[in-house]
């Protein structure tokens, strides 16, 4: 019984120890500080939005709309046919866009999803709408 108990005793610790995660310290990227905003820093344009998981085809409104995200920090978008610019930024966590306007307005993007051709976003505008973005690569 003793040797029983043993064993039972020995394989429960083995199992808590092998489902116990192996670090708590955020994983580290080999990725430079940076990489990530050089490989947004381009001309994307829209190429469908989504809402509750439907995809749709850009309005006719939105068929010119683009963000061109330069490596200068600067930015220029066209969003439901209205054209503006300022400066852009990566947030460190690689998860935000923010966008501020010439005229301070800010725009903050989420990213969902990103490839080397693809971007995709969840923006909320003024009535606190959430907008999922997808931006394709403007091809040259």
């Amino acid at each position: 019984m003793k040797k029983v108990l043993t064993i039972a005793l020995f394989l429960a610790g083995t199992t808590l120890f092998a489902q116990a995660p192996a670090s708590t310290t955020p994983a580290q990227t080999s990725t430079a500080p940076g990489a990530k905003a050089t490989a947004l820093s381009k001309s994307w344009i829209l190429s469908s939005t989504e809402n509750f998981g439907d995809k749709h085809a850009p309005t006719d409104i939105q068929k010119i709309d683009l963000l061109n995200l330069m490596e200068g920090g600067h930015y220029r978008l066209i969003m439901n046919g209205v054209a503006e610019s300022g400066t852009w930024m990566l947030s460190k966590d690689n998860l935000w866009i923010t966008l501020t306007s010439s005229t301070s307005d800010v725009k903050k993007f989420k990213i969902l999803e990103s490839t080397e051709t693809m971007l995709k976003v969840d923006y909320r505008d003024a009535d606190d709408i959430h907008n999922i973005l997808v931006y394709s690569l403007i091809k040259r």
